[in-house]
């Protein structure tokens, strides 16, 4: 770095970014992420500069992302760590970064597959978006547009374990697991994309290109879209989530499903589903009859989860507020102790509500027994994380808090398309109003 400059400024807007500064930083950022004492802190500063860029759903900004991420591959690629990388991308034919960012142009225009294209097909490949919500948003709207339009073919869906939790027992869809290493060291992420490779390799095998069809809905782990899963001339599919606009479409869900009808032709409104087992629907639904049998106005399910990211929480004293709120109004609650560092908050939580058992309980385990106790719950309310998506696709009603947002196409994007009302706290001190929202929700 030259001395007396100043790194990339976050706070900036991505389109005034300096080119050769934004160079410079990933370069810097890179090292740091390759070295083993400052690999954790070199990766989070990587994810939270592309990840800006991602959520912007600006089609600029889709662009610097890809440059700036064909520098990570690249220099990935060239790591004396990066060995396996670098042949997996050369046995494409990608030897650069311009290699990268040219066949991802070539991906924007996808055409038309014809129905007679579609009746031959034997199985459909779908790659998961990786992180759960986007998959009940975004793949498992792919996953029904592709039962509609392939009726006789084999549907498999790629990736990490949680999501049997949602979707298996899903007719016609098997689930094949390839986990997104998200761990201290960049290059993990990169060898799950090496993983996929593999495996799609071996679905594919046998088969002639017009018999399997892939399809990539903006995937991390293709690295939206940059990384190849298959030649050139295989029927591969990408979703560009992020570029993708429509007249009157503003949440992932409902751009998914126009994206697949002009795509593929399927012609219903594909909305968002989950599958959970028919176990964990009779436990929720006993859990939620002795609640009422209480004496409840309603039952109400809270997860405050933020999915490791902390800037979409408020506080755990709106959090405290908003529980005993809903306490007083006569209703019964059912909250999720989450994960990890959430546990304790929630524990702190508790310790301050105070209630019994017959006003409020706590979930601590799977995704599919919460998910359970949602479907049989009146109300879900969180932050903006996986259950939102989970509650609406189970037809429940949804309460979203968004904490401060960048942009209102995030919020838009991000919101349930059905039967979800969004709160947005843009001020920490303002934290009473969403309660006060949140209770007369409550009360309709």
């Amino acid at each position: 770095m030259r001395p007396g400059k100043i790194l990339l400024r976050l706070s900036d807007e991505p389109a005034a970014w300096d080119p050769a500064l934004v160079r410079e930083t990933v370069d810097l950022l890179c090292k740091a992420a390759a070295h083993p004492d400052f690999a954790k802190q070199g990766q989070q500063a990587i994810f939270s500069l592309v990840e800006r860029l991602s959520d912007a759903f600006e089609p600029a900004y889709v662009r610097i992302y890809d440059a700036l991420f064909a520098q990570i591959i690249d220099y990935c690629r060239r790591h004396p760590s990066g060995i396996e990388l670098n042949r997996a991308l050369a046995a494409f034919g990608i030897h650069s970064e311009q290699d990268l960012i040219a066949r991802k142009d070539r991906l924007s225009s996808p055409a038309r597959f014809a129905d007679s294209q579609l009746a031959g097909v034997k199985k459909a490949l779908v790659l998961s978006r990786v992180t759960l919500g986007a998959d009940v948003a975004v793949t498992s709207v792919v996953v029904r547009s592709l039962r509609q339009v392939c009726p006789d073919a084999e549907i498999v869906t790629a990736g990490p374990a949680s999501m049997r939790q949602i979707f298996d027992g899903e007719p016609q869809v098997r689930l094949v697991q390839v986990d997104y290493r998200k761990g201290t060291n960049l290059m993990d992420r990169l060898t799950s994309w090496i993983d996929l490779v593999r495996l799609v390799d071996t679905e594919c095998r046998g088969l002639n290109s017009n018999e399997y069809l892939i399809v990539d809905p903006d995937s991390r782990l293709t690295q939206l879209g940059l990384l190849p899963v298959a030649g050139d001339n295989a029927p591969y599919c990408f979703f560009d989530s992020r570029s993708y606009r429509r007249p009157g479409k503003k949440h992932i869900s409902d751009l998914t499903a126009q994206w697949c009808r002009e795509t593929f032709g399927s012609d219903a409104n594909t909305a968002p589903f989950v599958r959970i087992s028919s176990e964990e629907r009779r436990f929720g639904a006993d859990v939620a009859s002795r609640l009422r049998g209480s004496g409840a106005a309603r039952v109400v399910a809270l997860n405050f989860g933020v999915g490791e990211n902390e800037k979409k929480r408020l506080s755990l004293d709106f959090e405290t507020q908003l529980v005993r709120a809903l306490l007083r109004l006569g209703n019964r609650v059912i909250l999720d102790k989450g994960v990890g560092a959430e546990v304790d908050g929630v524990n702190r939580l508790l310790r301050e509500v105070q209630a019994n058992e017959a006003e409020l309980v706590t979930w601590q385990g799977s995704v599919g027994g919460f998910a359970g106790l949602i479907a049989s719950s009146d109300l879900y309310v969180g932050y903006d994380s996986a259950f939102q998506h989970i509650a609406s696709a189970l037809g429940v009603p949804v309460v979203d808090i968004f904490v401060q947002p960048e942009r209102e196409v995030f919020v838009d994007r991000w919101t349930p398309s059905a039967r979800a009302t969004t709160i947005i706290v843009r001020d920490a001190g303002r934290a009473s109003d969403a309660i006060q929202s949140i209770l007369a929700i409550a009360r309709r």
